[in-house]
């Protein structure tokens, strides 16, 4: 189990903690489940939280959601798999990566914590390869607006951009300046899209709440992938 040096539980106050509305209180902490989906030929799946989620908007994560009452970890992960992404995989074997603390907002200068959750990331080998499971990609615009494949060079380059990461180190010559996405239009057209590779290498510190980046605990994930 792991968390950030910022998480919001770990700093705040007693005082702050008694001040937390009732119904955030009587939440207590839930648990979640997030997809790390490798291809055969070493590409992971990300997907971009659409613009109107309460929680984390516009953030790249891996697939992934709530654990339903009687489900394992691999069948949830399964589930919210298929509905986030079209892809129904359930030949796949899965390994748990790690847990990770998560708190929304992820810091506290952005307001007292309104979630609070512990996501278990599980990684997944699909016997495809990216263009195969590429053609049978169909977003959930009611959860995501994006997705992209990324490889495994441009993966150890995100996860070197979090500060929290140890004994990573990234080569900027072998990472592209775009990345290939596929998203989902206002009118919730698909089409594709090339995007800066900077947005994923952003520290959680220095992102606006609402700015597009990779999320702190996606990072944690994909550093435990290439371990």
């Amino acid at each position: 189990l792991k968390r950030p040096a910022f998480c919001p539980i770990t700093h705040l106050s007693s005082e702050a903690a008694t001040s937390l509305p009732t119904d955030t209180l009587n939440r207590g902490v839930d648990v979640g489940v997030a997809v790390v989906l490798e291809t055969k030929d070493q590409h992971v799946l990300l997907t971009r939280r659409a613009r109107h989620m309460r929680t984390f908007p516009r953030v790249w994560v891996p697939p992934g959601g709530h654990i339903e009452e009687g489900e394992t970890l691999l069948e949830a992960g399964r589930r919210e798999l298929q509905e986030e992404t079209g892809l129904h995989l359930p030949e796949c074997q899965g390994d748990v990566l790690g847990l990770w603390e998560s708190v929304f907002p992820p810091m506290l200068n952005l307001g007292l914590p309104k979630r609070h959750h512990i996501v278990v990331y599980v990684h997944l080998l699909a016997q495809q390869s990216q263009k195969v499971l590429q053609d049978r990609l169909e977003l959930q615009a009611s959860e995501v607006d994006g997705a992209a494949w990324l490889d495994r060079s441009l993966v150890e380059a995100i996860a070197a951009s979090d500060q929290e990461q140890e004994g990573l180190t990234r080569s900027c010559s072998s990472i592209p300046e775009t990345f290939r996405a596929t998203v989902l239009n206002p009118d919730g057209q698909v089409q594709t899209e090339d995007i800066s590779t900077t947005m994923l290498m952003i520290p959680s510190l220095q992102a606006r709440q609402d700015q597009e980046r990779v999320s702190t605990g996606t990072k944690f994930a994909l550093a435990q992938w290439i371990k």
